[in-house]
């Protein structure tokens, strides 16, 4: 007999492939709007030089790009939590299964720590040459903290990441992870 989830689906979740298409499509969104190919271009950018005008366009897209890598990890975190429950509930008996039931019998399913917890246990279940890449995923979530608290200190080691570099991440281990993500 399977488990009760110990979290109940919200269904609200959102896909990492959506976060992408969703990125790509304001990011093109604004490039358009700031090219001469907007037929309301002269009048959007009146009395802006080339350069203000393609200084406003690049902090646009910054920024864009910083509110996606906070979007990026929030998906993320769905999945990694969404599939710990899952293989906490079909009662797997695969190294990652046993380790995710020990974690949900320890705290009662309350409070499971993302990076101490369940991070972890895939860093030490998983594929030795994973580790690099769970570990920077971690680095990833102490970015997300600052982003998601507002940006307002200056943090004790500068991150160096962008969407594009998070994608990468997590692929790298969706990719080559020898336990499926069960979303």
């Amino acid at each position: 007999m399977a488990r009760i989830h110990a979290i109940k689906p919200s269904g609200s979740h959102i896909d990492i492939n959506y976060v992408l298409h969703k990125k790509t499509a304001l990011d093109r969104a604004v490039i358009l709007k700031y090219s001469t190919k907007n037929p309301d271009f002269h009048a959007d950018f009146v009395g802006l030089s080339e350069n203000e005008i393609e200084q406003e366009k690049n902090e646009i897209l910054k920024e864009n790009d910083i509110t996606h890598c906070l979007l990026l990890l929030t998906a993320i975190e769905a999945a990694i939590r969404l599939d710990a429950n899952q293989k906490y509930c079909n009662k797997k008996k695969d190294s990652l299964s046993k380790k995710i039931k020990e974690i949900y019998n320890r705290t009662k399913g309350e409070k499971i720590k993302l990076d101490e917890d369940l991070i972890n246990a895939r860093l030490e279940e998983d594929e030795p040459k994973l580790r690099k890449s769970y570990n920077e995923l971690k680095t990833c979530f102490k970015y997300r903290h600052w982003l998601a608290h507002g940006r307002y200190w200056e943090p004790k080691k500068p991150h160096n990441f962008d969407f594009d570099s998070i994608l990468i991440v997590i692929l790298s281990i969706f990719g080559s992870t020898k336990y499926g993500f069960e979303i």
